[in-house]
């Protein structure tokens, strides 16, 4: 059946997300085994691009990242800027894996790394109460084993 489906695709000219993420690691050289070598397209970008910034990164899937670490250059020169809340992922029903972003974060917060990470946890928008509740609930819920995320630290919200 995916056999057909593609060819008819092709057939009309069509292709969907799924396609361009594909195509788009074929013509990065991101695909496993092949040494994780540099094709010419994404050097060209790591070239061009001054900035590769991602909102919502811990929806990221495991082929956009390595789209993401295509076009971006590595340490200790990178340009990559993610913006996120593993807590809000929701997007799991397409691939999202949100560890990915869990693992930048622990990589960039380390002391010996070019990376750094910039815990957003204020809140300008509701009422001091409703954040102290809210801390509380999700302080006594959410722990690594259910759910992956312990709501201890720079996970809590604070006014202001």
């Amino acid at each position: 059946f995916s056999m057909e489906h593609a060819r008819r695709k092709r057939a009309a000219g069509r292709m969907d997300f799924a396609d361009l993420e594909q195509f788009a690691l074929d013509l990065l050289g991101h695909r496993p085994g092949n040494g994780g070598r540099t094709t010419p397209a994404a050097a060209a970008c790591r070239e061009r691009y001054e900035m590769v910034l991602v909102d919502e990164a811990q929806d990221l899937n495991e082929a956009q990242d390595a789209i993401l670490r295509a076009v971006a250059r590595p340490a200790p020169d990178g340009n990559r800027f993610l913006v996120g809340d593993v807590k809000q992922s929701i997007y799991r029903f397409r691939f999202a894996e949100p560890r990915l972003f869990q693992e930048y974060a622990r990589e960039w917060g380390r002391a010996d790394t070019p990376g750094r990470v910039l815990p957003l946890t204020g809140n300008f928008r509701s009422a001091e109460s409703l954040l102290g509740f809210v801390n509380a609930v999700f302080h006594a819920i959410q722990r690594p084993e259910a759910g992956g995320v312990d709501y201890d630290g720079d996970a809590r919200l604070r006014f202001g």
